[in-house]
This record gives structure tokens, sequence and C-alpha cells, in this order.
């Protein structure tokens, strides 16, 4: 638990760590996405959903802040609505390889989606033999 708590510290204080640009420009390029430069661009969007995520799932008004702001509660929401969902699904990918080994399992198993933020269950007989 210690480990969870100190990774998502770290992702806390700083959510770039977490994206990496190439990566997700590449994406977002081949799933056909365009884009101008502006406050919220693809890399800076997916960095203010995993900060958001990380405090969770935190009011968009409190992530406009905790980012310092520079955009609106408005411009975050047509932000994520415009970004592809293949590039997102190819930067996840990418992530889950990365963070697994090269045929893009975790621990053995395929990931769609980690979410350790509201699971609690209590240490049962039940549970444990499941």
């Amino acid at each position: 638990m210690a480990s969870m708590r100190a990774r998502l510290d770290r992702i806390k204080d700083d959510p770039a760590v977490l994206i990496d640009p190439g990566t997700v420009e590449r994406a977002c390029r081949e799933a056909g996405h365009r884009w101008r430069e502006r406050a919220l661009d693809p890399v800076r969007t997916l960095e203010a959903f995993a900060l958001q995520v990380a405090h969770g799932n935190t009011a968009i008004a409190h992530l406009v802040r905790l980012t310092g702001g520079g955009f609106t509660e408005s411009a975050y929401c047509q932000a994520r609505a415009r970004l592809p969902v293949a590039g997102v699904r190819a930067v996840l990918d990418d992530r889950t390889a990365r963070a697994g080994n090269s045929d893009g399992l975790w621990r053995g198993h395929r990931v769609a989606l980690i979410d350790g933020t509201g699971v609690s269950a209590p240490d049962t007989p039940e549970l444990r033999e499941a």
C-alpha cells in the first residue's frame, strides 16, 4: 500500500511523469486527430485528467485550481470531448506495455483500467478463498 500511495503522491505532484508527450501526440495523429496549440492540447488535457483521477475524481472547478488555472471548466470539458478514444486507448496500451513486459500484460493480465480509488472489501475467509 505504501508503494501505491507514493506513486499516487508523485502523480499528484507532477502528472507529467505519467504522460509521455511523444506517445500522446503520435497516438492522436494516428487516430486522425488534429489540434491547435492552446492551453489544453492533447498532452495537457491528459495530464489534467490524470490529476483529476489522482485526486479522487475531484470536481472540475477544483481541478482548474490544482493546475494553476489557465483554462475554464468548460474548456476542459470540451478538450476532453475532443480527444479521440482510439488515441487515448493507444496511450494507455503503451503505458501498460511499458509498465509490464513486451506482450502488453501486467502481471500476466490484460489491463483495461486500474482504479484503486474507491473499492474496499473486508478480509473474510470467503473473499480470501475467491
